[in-house]
């Protein structure tokens, strides 16, 4: 395994370190290393982790066996039939991964109050990347990763901006590119009709990022990668968020999706801007619909 990549410093060790220029310019676009502080936090103990999957509803975790594949385009892999808070407890021998959420975009998550407030230290720190600062910044998202020894997460997308901070352990995050545009538009449309985030086919043009506890990596959006342990357990906390750039895009992808289910053939998106904010905003509008809509019935 290559060494684990060169991290900034600084004298006043805040939360999250990058650079600052490097960052502004990579943002959004490329895989880049920060550093930070949580390797010692009391917050990411087993035993505090294993309280935290016994407080959080069983229905938003995630957990699965890691003896797969770097490749499992259908999305099902196997999982051990236990409460996730017995997954955890049991991690250094039942060879799996959980993921215990602390924020979700989409649902509220109370009685963690602790975790949250970290999670928003975080984003704080972080703020000065986005254009806008925190402002900008929306639709929340926050995973602890809680994984076996040699564990592996299949090639996948995530939707939001994501900085993800190895806590414990040693992990290697592969993350390349797709094959060609047209290979791009048919993974990204496929993920934001289906109901999961694995990829049909490997990145190509990979780099592999070795992280130890205190590194972390930027993680664009929908950009492919895939996640292995090394020997031990590994922990690391992965943040989310997204930025009306970032939501415009994937109102965009959402539309054309459908819209190739009509059988029409929509531009791609980034090829006229005016039509581009006419699809996000129309896909926003009907969600915004459903959700009063679901309101008014319940």
């Amino acid at each position: 395994m290559s060494p684990a990549p060169s991290i900034p410093s600084a004298a006043s060790q805040p939360l999250v370190r990058f650079d600052l220029a490097q960052a502004r310019d990579a943002f959004r676009r490329e895989a880049f290393v920060v550093a930070h502080n949580l390797a010692a936090h009391e917050l990411f103990t087993l035993d505090r982790l294993a309280d935290l999957a016994d407080r959080l509803p069983a229905d938003v975790v995630e957990h699965n066996l890691g003896s797969v594949s770097a490749l499992e385009p259908g999305g099902a892999v196997p999982k051990l039939d236990l409460p996730p808070g017995e997954v955890v407890r049991g991690i250094e021998e039942n060879g799996s991964w959980v993921a215990l959420p602390i924020m979700l975009a989409d649902r509220e998550l109370p009685g963690i109050p602790e975790y949250q407030a970290l999670y928003n230290e975080v984003i704080d720190a972080l703020a000065p990347i986005v254009p806008g600062g925190r402002a900008a910044m929306s639709g929340f998202h926050s995973v602890i990763f809680v994984a076996s020894s040699g564990s592996t997460t299949p090639s996948h997308l995530d939707g939001e901006i994501g900085f993800l901070l190895h806590v414990h352990g040693g992990k290697r995050l592969s993350i390349g590119r797709y094959a060609s545009a047209e290979r791009e538009r048919e993974e990204l449309e496929a993920f934001h009709l289906r109901a999961h985030r694995n990829t049909g086919e490997l990145p190509v043009d990979v780099r592999h990022i070795d992280l130890e506890p205190g590194a972390g990596v930027h993680v664009p959006p929908l950009t492919p990668h895939w996640v292995t342990t090394d020997a031990g357990l590994a922990i690391s906390l992965s943040v989310g968020f997204q930025t009306p750039e970032n939501l415009r895009r994937a109102g965009v992808y959402r539309f054309n999706a459908r819209a190739r289910k009509l059988g029409l053939s929509p531009r791609p998106y980034g090829e006229h801007a005016e039509r581009d904010r006419l699809k996000a905003g129309l896909v926003a509008g009907a969600a915004g619909a459903k959700r009063r809509l679901r309101r008014r019935v319940a």
